[in-house]
């Protein structure tokens, strides 16, 4: 058989009828599907279609592998009752093919005798406007000579595109009627549906029966229902509050209200004077058009919006609207959106002079005033209550605490008062201004007096815990961590009155120990000295430079010095065995984890080194380069491989001489591999002898070290010596002699020789 063969072949299930129950006379269409169901293509075939003693044509067409062509023909059938429909291919048997079972489709049709006929003039009406319900005019007519009795009804409405039954409620305006003979009568038929629909194509049928002779005709209507926009637009709140001065960002949401996906262009016009932009869905930044993109039906999308004030000031409460417009892509329906916008109050003031500044050369008995000018520049009256929050020692205030009314962009004078007692002291003077909201703005003043104490500090001196000093704090170079140091200033009062300053040392870092001595009282002319215990904590940072700040205050007079210090490094690590110390044959490969911590105050990073005895293979799992930062730590995993030899076995960095604890020798118990070569017999015997001897020394009372050393053969001496040192190791941590016992005998030694071993480790 030629694999390459054709097979045209009729798809039953793709039959159609274009009415379902024609009338005799009535011109229907028939359809099928000829799918070519072999490998071979056909150039040319023939498909003939029809009805006992009526020809309905022949279709030629060509195929591919696997295409499916549709052909149609027109029947008008002659006769009623059941009529069979025949569709043949290759009727002249032309084509080659895999199977001719299947060239050959029958299929019976009813057809009516002409009595009743239903007719519309619009059976494929289209929804332009949205709506509720759809009303048609459908046409009764009595085809036959005589009167009969009619009844018409409609089927359940269906969705084309997905073939669901959509749940409408459909009425006639009349459902039984009486015709005389070829009469024609007008009736309403009603669709109720949701407003609008989905937009599609709904099918309903009409059927209309002829029940003195049990004749029916049909009916197909087709709705087409467009897409039809429609929009909500919500604002938070219901209106938006604006800034007067800044700009105010808002998002609005635009839910889809159409009846399918739309997509929705926007233009944002702002008020007169004002800027209104959108921020996410614009064509560029700062744009005020742009596009919500395709919505689904009852989906939102989130309008940002920014709106910027005008450069004159707007006044509180003033009240007046943006305007959002959206035009839909589909339609030419259009949208004009009001957002309405409030102006917040927005309280702002000038003070003049200017916070911040300084009065000098006043004296600590007089009476100092500084009037200050109060400009309103907010966009509403503002009601100001002032307070005064610190004032210097030896100060009061007389100012008044009464309230300030200032209309806006008006002007106001209130007046500092300040009252010396005679050994008042310089420093900041603190004043509050509270709003009618309980917001506040606040305003400071420097009150320089000359005739108190004025106290000069300057540093003098560092010294080290071996007696080295020098006068600049960075004269002894980089300083260790942990050990004590002193520190001393001059303390000088250049001022007229005395000073009995407390001295306080503070590091920017935390850890760091910094006592200070008293200092007593500095008259007026006259110098002191401060010393402080300075301690570096470990935690500081090698190589780092540390800022120290002197702090000295007293009646609200402070003196302030700071230093820096350079903190020297310090190398340390610490390496540690992770788990039991193991025991390994001699080429046997094991895994052994250590963990290494950096102890000291400035990073490691060297490269991994491992010196092992020659002959041994060992490997590390991870990277070579080992990098911690102060305080860090990390697993190294190391493959060892033992030979012959035998050695330490010592883990060390490259360049580590300057690191301290660098070098860590690995406990390692390393056996000779014995038994090798050995027959099965003699290491059974081999066993029950050392068996028995294990039996004949646990019975003795006091076994001596001569005795525990004749269990070993010559070739384990050196072995059992490492076994020794393990033993010991473990018991010294915290082991019991039984699992130390389990754990060499696990690892090749006999009972005896691990209770042997163990009793030596303790000598």
């Amino acid at each position: 058989m030629n694999d390459l063969t054709p097979d045209p072949a009729v798809d039953a299930d793709s039959f159609t009828l274009s009415t379902p129950i024609p009338q005799v006379g009535e011109t229907v269409t028939i359809g099928a599907t000829i799918a070519n169901l072999g490998a071979g293509s056909v150039p040319s075939v023939s498909i003939s279609a029809s009805s006992p003693g009526q020809p309905l044509g022949v279709r030629t067409i060509s195929m591919a592998p696997g295409e499916a062509v549709p052909l149609e023909w027109q029947w008008t059938p002659a006769a009623s009752g059941t009529r069979q429909i025949s569709i043949e291919i290759d009727p002249n048997d032309q084509v080659e093919e895999s199977s001719e079972q299947n060239n050959l489709f029958t299929i019976p049709i009813e057809v009516s005798e002409p009595g009743i006929r239903v007719e519309t003039d619009n059976p494929n009406p289209v929804m332009t406007v949205p709506s509720g319900s759809t009303t048609l005019q459908i046409a009764l007519t009595n085809t036959a000579l005589f009167p009969t009795n009619a009844s018409i009804s409609a089927s359940n409405v269906v969705r084309m595109s997905d073939g669901a039954t959509v749940p409408w409620y459909s009425s006639f305006s009349q459902t039984e009627v009486d015709l005389n003979a070829s009469e024609e009568k007008q009736l309403s038929f009603a669709l109720a549906h949701p407003n609008p629909p989905e937009p599609g194509v709904y099918r309903v049928i009409i059927t209309g029966i002829d029940e003195v002779n049990d004749v029916t005709s049909e009916l197909i209507l087709r709705l087409t229902v467009s897409s039809f926009p429609a929009v909500e637009l919500r604002v938070p709140g219901g209106t938006l509050a604006v800034d007067a001065f800044e700009p105010s960002s808002a998002s609005l949401q635009l839910t889809n209200e159409g009846n399918g996906p739309q997509t929705y262009d926007l233009a944002l016009e702002a008020p007169a004077g004002w800027r209104a932009t959108l921020d996410n869905l614009g064509t560029f930044v700062d744009s005020t058009h742009g596009s919500t993109g395709t919505l689904t039906q009852g989906n939102s999308r989130s309008i940002d919006i920014t709106l910027k004030p005008p450069s004159v000031v707007v006044t509180a409460g003033t009240q007046m609207s943006a305007q959002l417009t959206i035009s839909a892509r589909t339609t030419t329906d259009t949208w004009v959106e009001d957002i309405p916008l409030i102006v917040t109050p927005t309280d702002k003031i000038r003070l003049t002079p200017d916070s911040d500044g300084i009065d000098e050369q006043v004296r600590p008995d007089e009476r100092h005033e500084v009037p200050v000018q109060i400009v309103n520049e907010g966009n509403r009256d503002i009601t100001l209550t002032p307070q005064i929050i610190s004032l210097p020692g030896g100060w009061s205030s007389a100012s008044s605490t009464q309230t300030i009314s200032i209309d806006k962009s008006s002007t106001s004078i209130w007046d500092l008062i300040l009252e010396g007692n005679g050994r008042a002291v310089g420093g900041l003077v603190k004043v509050r201004f509270l709003t009618q909201d309980g917001n506040a703005f606040l305003w400071n003043r420097t009150i320089d007096v000359t005739s108190a104490a004025q106290p000069l500090v300057s540093f003098s001196s560092i010294v080290s815990a071996d007696g080295s000093t020098s006068t600049s704090p960075l004269g002894l170079g980089a300083l260790p961590v942990t050990t004590p140091f002193d520190l001393s200033w001059d303390v000088a009062n250049q001022g007229l009155g005395a000073w009995s300053p407390v001295a306080e040392l503070t590091a920017q870092e935390d850890g760091w120990s910094t006592p200070c001595s008293p200092i007593g009282t500095v008259q007026p002319g006259t110098s002191s000295k401060v010393w402080c215990s300075v301690t570096i904590p470990e935690t500081q940072q090698g190589g780092s430079e540390a800022i120290l700040t002197l702090r000295l205050e007293d009646g609200g007079l402070v003196a302030i010095d700071t230093v820096s210090l350079l903190v020297k490094k310090t190398s340390k690590m610490q390496w540690s065995f992770q788990g039991n110390m193991p025991i390994i044959n001699t080429g046997d490969t094991a895994q052994i984890t250590l963990d290494v911590e950096n102890l000291g105050n400035s990073p490691i990073n060297s490269k991994i080194q491992v010196d092992a005895p020659s002959g041994w293979s060992h490997t590390i799992a991870q990277d070579t380069i080992l990098s911690l930062s102060p305080g860090e730590s990390r697993s190294i995993e190391i493959e060892i491989t033992p030979g012959t030899a035998r050695g330490p076995v010592v883990i060390d960095l490259q360049g580590g001489s300057t690191i301290e604890g660098s070098s860590y020798e690995i406990p390692l118990q390393v056996r000779a591999s014995s038994s090798a070569g050995l027959s099965l017999p003699l290491i059974l015997i081999g066993l029950v002898i050392v068996v028995a001897i294990g039996v004949f020394t646990t019975m003795r009372l006091r076994p001596t070290a001569e005795s525990k050393r004749s269990l070993f053969s010559k070739d384990e001496i050196e072995d059992r010596a490492a076994a020794i040192d393990w033993a010991k190791a473990a018991i010294d941590a915290g082991q019991s002699e039984e699992s130390v016992s389990m754990q060499l005998q696990s690892t090749g030694w006999s009972a005896p020789q691990s209770k042997a071993i163990i009793d030596l480790s303790k000598r």
